[in-house]
Formats: C-alpha cells, sequence, structure tokens
C-alpha cells in the first residue's frame, strides 16, 4: 500500500508539475520574444494545461483514497470525470478549428508554426493517455485502458 501512495503521490505531482512548467516556460516565451505566439498557441496552451489539471486533480483524489482520507469516489466524481471528457473534446476540436483557420488566413513563421503543432499534438497525446489508453503501456498487441477510462466504465 505505501508503495501505491508514492506512485500516486508522483502522479499527482507530477501532473501539476508539468502544468506549472509549461504555464512557465509560455510566460518566458511571452517575455523573450514580446509576443504571444499566436492565438492558436495560446489556445493549445490553455488545452493542454486544463487537462494536465484534470490529471493532476484525479491522482490526487486516488492518493487521498488510497491515505484512507477519502471514501472511494462515486457516481458524482465519475460524472464529472465524464463532463470533462466532452469539454475536452469540444475543446480539441475547436483548437484543431482555430489553429487551421489561422495557418490558412494569417502568415505564421516555421517556428510559431511548430510550436502550435507541438503543444496541441501533446494536448491530444494527453487526452487519449487519460481518457482513453495508456499509450506507454503496449503488451501482447494490445494497449491498456487508462485509469479514468476504467473509471467511467463503473458508471455504465
Amino acid at each position: 500500500m505505501e508503495k501505491l501512495k508514492k506512485r500516486l503521490f508522483y502522479l499527482f505531482t507530477g501532473e501539476l508539475a508539468s502544468a506549472c512548467v509549461f504555464t512557465l516556460v509560455y510566460i518566458y516565451f511571452v517575455q523573450a520574444f514580446g509576443t504571444y505566439g499566436s492565438t492558436g498557441l495560446l489556445f493549445s496552451l490553455f488545452i493542454l494545461v486544463f487537462i494536465l489539471i484534470q490529471g493532476g486533480l484525479y491522482w490526487y483524489v486516488k492518493w487521498q483514497v488510497a491515505k484512507g482520507k477519502k471514501q472511494v469516489p462515486g457516481p458524482q466524481f465519475r460524472r464529472i470525470l465524464a463532463a470533462a471528457r466532452k469539454v475536452n473534446q469540444i475543446l480539441l476540436i475547436a483548437g484543431a478549428v482555430l489553429i487551421v483557420a489561422e495557418f490558412i488566413w494569417l502568415d505564421k513563421t516555421v517556428p510559431i508554426a511548430l510550436a502550435v503543432t507541438g503543444v496541441y499534438g501533446f494536448a491530444v497525446i494527453e487526452y487519449i493517455n487519460y481518457y482513453h489508453v495508456q499509450l506507454t503501456n503496449y503488451r501482447g498487441g494490445r494497449w491498456k485502458r487508462s485509469s479514468i477510462a476504467r473509471e467511467l466504465g463503473r458508471s455504465r
């Protein structure tokens, strides 16, 4: 049980630290280059940080349960996760439309285009990793379902 608590602590602090680091890097970018880059970059970063915070909060709740400080989350917790998944889908679709529109109608430099694509791609990867399958866990020709996907499957 102690090993599980340490792992859950590592997961929740790592996700929240990642959200902070990405935000700080973006703030540095704005200060260093005197520009916010693009609306697509800002929106992609928002999506990424939003998803990372969800992951951090999910692992925080699981850590609290493992420590015995909270009860096992019930249906309300799963409803919140399901709503977050839908919001993420809407944000990712809106982000894709915004990025494509921005690239078509606005002249963006290659570094900005690469940054937008990279941050948006990472947001998509994190969404898949949290709400569908663990992208780092491929065994026997199959991906392992993510913890949140299993949690949402319990509500059916």
